[in-house]
């Protein structure tokens, strides 16, 4: 019998199916009112397809159901349900149907009456009672007890051996005793035998009363805690210790996908070393406890004990002492690691205190004296999840490393004052150059400054001696060998100082100047690749610096270290820019190969690949998954980097601007305004100000508003010029978008002017056959042919399309958006056949495409409708739009295309 597929209540029924009569409590079978011999495995199948009567049970569940925690052979079910569909051939309108390669369903009509409850209440244990099923095993004590559940000390006298055993009597509490045996499997299969996690030896869980009987691992750490030789003696690194073994447990319990769920004292088991050893400490009681993959269970070969389909982690989300619950699961949220996390800070602020009542309340922080040791709890406690210490595994890493940590404080602040003079410095520089900054503050965030390197050090796999020596050498370098060229009092100030050029110089130094210190060379070429890309140095001069950064951390600290793959993710979007995409997907590839597991976690890591994947997807035109990426780019930022407000910013416009690919515009605005309630639009940098400018006019030109969008685009365009110049990549690009919305206003000429000016500049930035220049090629053409000079137009366009494919391949995304305009303009001039060519060319690579909202199989089918009318075959038209309407009706999606696909049916009526 199977609690777990009951109705609630956990009643026992008597059953009625025509003749056939089915007592469960007596687990009685009679047919015709004559006892009918059936087995007790197929009679508990029957007990479950009879709770599911009419719906399909799984072949999972019901040998969950019967054959709980057991070792079968493949045809064990089916030879059950034949015995079953034997006995019941005398009710005729009872049928047992089988789902090819799912399970079972019972269609009959049933008749059920309460005959008793499954639970019997409290089992009334007494000490010195033999355990049931375990008679060479006697009860000592009741360890807790509550309805229904019993734990209990059993010694056997003849073995010398104590074993505990936790009895239930109903549903629910017999659900827990599965879980907490399937966690238990899971574990040892997945770990091996490790001594921090209680075992369980053996377990009934098909007679009453159920049990799971586990080894004894001692007292609970609060009775411990409460002797006078456990807890008191210890002093603050050996409690420190003690809660260091706890953290080690949960997070190996994770590494392997279980939750515990219930993390608290009393689950915390001390047993004394009886050769005066330090005590052994285990984690017990996973009954609570939960699978992040359920999947798991069939990797492994565990049935689904306690996990069945109706049960996951949504429930019981509250479940456990509330002292040590972590406040998101008040509101509904799926726990998580770290939910966990939350009750170990909890565990170690009461093990520091030698308190156990005492929660974490108000003014918890004056009650320890180590400055360290409080942010770690304050991090492993944080309200918001996000900002939560990530998994027990870094927990365990932060404790470990708590005396290095605090050397690493001490001279934190000698590295602050540091700072605060070089951004003095760095503030002079603005006032007196107000146009070289923006390469001054890309190297600043390119690099970091001491203090953020020192705040980041607890993450980083190098010595704090030496990351720190790194931090000053950066520091000075930053000062003397940039920020100070810019001033008139220093020797090789020039007014006509470029930036870039400064840097660049400054950058040929770092190997010689850093030869003992690859950190900091390492770092240095990663900023001043950083700084030379902001000027739009997107060939060599900015990949150089990179790839040796690559050089250096391959070299020194291995091909994963955070170092290295964020040289790598640099390269890559260097590499974008300078329309070396197929290097740039390599680069990727070997960063991500490199990363690893690392990208399923929140750090860092995964931040700079999802950035450069968003990055990549961009020009590749794949909008869909630029989106993506930038949402989980946001995640992680708020995650691993809130304090990080440049890529805040960086990330939030980049998902306004994926949100206007993705044809979103709403949205885009709601992305914007949500930005802008967070930060003011005039506390942005003129910079960020020409984002927001330029996403906001676009926005409002995809809801036909090309008027105000025109305004917002040319303020944004007199930023960028003042900026970075005439010449800078962003000024470019908003000239061509003004160019657009002049011809959508009607003012052509101004439209076609524009147009050239931005295709000449694109030309002289990045070279006649780079991506970007044969875009505003392309997207002159497009004026010209809407401006009525059609040959001169199909002429551009077509050259754009020709030479993209043929530098980027047939699959380039900005050439297949080219065709599809073109196809247009050749049905205007009447060139029938030659866009019935294209749209086949394009059908194919549309097709082969990644799925794009914006160009569609169903776009194109629409557009070779409306040629194949103006031909006059009308009667091929129509099927078309047929077709078509009934695809798109089906699929509930692009209505507007849908729309006109109606209107064109109606326009050519059937002859």
């Amino acid at each position: 019998m199977e609690p777990d597929l009951q109705s609630p209540g956990s009643d026992l029924f008597v059953w009625r199916i025509g003749p056939v009569v089915y007592d469960e409590g007596a687990r009685e079978l009679r047919v015709d009112d004559v006892p009918a011999t059936l087995e007790p495995k197929p009679m508990q199948l029957l007990s479950a397809l009879l709770r599911h009567v009419g719906e399909v049970v799984t072949k999972a569940e019901l040998f969950d159901t019967v054959w709980t925690g057991q070792v079968t052979v493949d045809h064990v079910l089916a030879t059950a349900i034949g015995k079953l569909r034997q006995v019941l051939r005398a009710a005729p309108d009872v049928q047992i149907v089988t789902v090819p390669r799912v399970g079972y369903r019972l269609d009959a009509t049933v008749q059920r009456v309460v005959a008793r409850k499954l639970s019997g209440g409290q089992l009334q244990l007494k000490p010195g009672q033999a355990v049931p099923l375990r008679p060479n095993f006697r009860l000592q004590r009741a360890l807790a007890q509550t309805d229904n559940s019993e734990v209990w000390l059993a010694y056997n006298r003849r073995a010398g051996e104590y074993r505990v055993y936790k009895f239930a009597t109903d549903a629910r509490r017999l659900t827990s005793l599965k879980r907490e045996a399937t966690l238990a499997r899971v574990l040892r299969e997945s770990l091996g035998e490790r001594p921090d996690f209680i075992r369980i030896l053996d377990w009934n869980l098909v007679d009453l009363p159920f049990f799971l009987e586990c080894e004894y691992g001692g007292v609970s750490l609060r009775e411990w805690a409460g002797d006078s030789a456990g807890l008191a003696p210890l002093s603050r690194s050996g409690r420190i210790d003690l809660v260091l073994r706890i953290v080690d447990a949960v997070a190996a319990a994770h590494s392997v996908g279980v939750l515990h769920k219930d993390i608290k004292p009393d689950n915390v088991l001390i047993q004394a070393d009886d050769n005066g050893g330090p005590p052994s400490v285990r984690l017990t009681d996973f009954g609570s406890g939960g699978l992040l993959d359920p999947r798991k269970l069939a990797a492994l070969g565990i049935t689904r004990m306690g996990f069945t389909q109706t049960r996951d982690l949504a429930q019981d989300t509250v479940s456990g002492t509330l002292l040590y619950l972590a406040p998101e699961l008040f509101s509904g949220t799926l726990p998580t690691a770290q939910s966990d996390v939350y009750a170990l800070g909890v565990l170690l602020y009461q093990c520091l205190i030698g308190d156990f009542r005492k929660p974490l309340s108000s003014g918890w922080e004056r009650d320890i004296d180590d400055t360290v040791l409080t942010g770690d709890i304050a991090a492993a406690t944080d309200g918001d999840p996000q900002r939560r210490i990530a998994s027990a595994a870094e927990l365990a890493q932060r404790l470990r490393q708590l005396p290095q940590r605090r050397k690493q404080w001490e001279k934190a602040r000698t590295d602050e004052r540091a700072l605060a003079s070089t951004r003095a410095a760095l503030d002079r520089a603005r006032a007196r150059r107000p146009w070289m900054i923006v390469a001054l503050i890309t190297l600043l965030v390119g690099m970091g400054s001491s203090l953020w390197m020192y705040r980041q050090a607890e993450r980083e796999r190098v010595q704090a001696e030496r990351f720190l020596a790194s931090a000053s050498a950066v520091q000075s370098f930053l000062a003397n060998d940039v920020v100070a060229q810019f001033s008139p009092a220093d020797r090789r100030f020039d007014a006509s100082n470029d930036p870039a050029a400064v840097i660049e110089r400054a950058g040929a130094a770092v190997d010689a100047r850093f030869s003992d210190d690859p950190f900091a060379a390492g770092s240095l070429h990663v900023a001043i690749g950083s700084a030379l890309r902001s000027f739009d140095r997107f060939g060599d001069s900015s990949a150089r610096h990179f790839r040796r950064a690559i050089d250096i951390g391959v070299e020194h600290f291995g091909a994963d270290n955070e170092l290295t793959l964020k040289a790598r993710h640099g390269l890559v979007q260097s590499l974008i820019y300078a329309n070396h995409y197929d290097q740039a997907r390599a680069e990727l590839r070997l960063a991500d190969d490199a990363a690893g597991k690392l990208l399923l976690e929140r750090n860092r890591i995964a931040l700079g690949s999802s950035l450069a994947h968003a990055n990549l997807r961009l020009h590749s035109f794949d909008f869909d998954g630029m989106l993506e990426a930038l949402l989980r780019a946001r995640e992680l930022h708020r995650a691993v980097q809130p304090d990080n407000i440049e890529t805040g910013h960086f990330i939030e416009q980049g998902i306004a601007d994926a949100q206007l690919r993705t044809g979103e515009p709403h949205s885009a605005l709601d992305t914007i305004e949500a930005y802008l309630r967070d930060v003011a639009l005039e506390r942005l940098d003129p910079g960020r100000q020409a984002v927001i400018l330029s996403l906001k006019s676009r926005a409002l030109r995809t809801l036909d508003q090309p008027g105000p969008a025109l305004e917002q685009a040319i303020q944004a365009y007199d930023i960028y010029e003042r900026q970075i110049g005439p010449h800078g990549h962003s000024t470019i690009v908003t000239l061509s978008a003004i160019s657009n919305l002049h011809y959508l206003l009607g003012h052509c000429e101004q439209a076609l002017d524009t147009a050239r000016d931005a295709f000449h500049r694109m030309t002289q930035l990045q070279g006649e056959h780079s991506q970007a220049a044969l875009i505003e090629l392309g997207n002159l053409g497009l004026r010209q042919c809407g401006c009525g000079r059609l040959d001169e137009g199909i002429a551009s366009v077509s050259q754009a399309i020709g030479q993209l494919e043929q530098v980027y391949g047939q699959g380039n995304g900005a050439a297949r958006q080219f065709k599809y305009f073109l196809t247009g303009y050749l049905i205007e001039a009447a060139q029938y056949p030659q866009a019935l060519d294209l749209l086949d060319e394009l059908s194919a690579q549309v097709a082969a495409a990644p799925p794009s909202a914006h160009l569609t199989l169903h776009h194109l089918n629409a557009r070779r409708a409306d040629i194949l009318s103006r031909m006059g075959d009308i009667g091929a038209a129509r099927a078309i739009w047929i077709a078509l309407i009934d695809e798109l009706e089906a699929s509930q999606e692009q209505a507007e295309l849908l729309g006109q696909a109606r209107d064109r049916l109606t326009t050519y009526p059937e002859s």
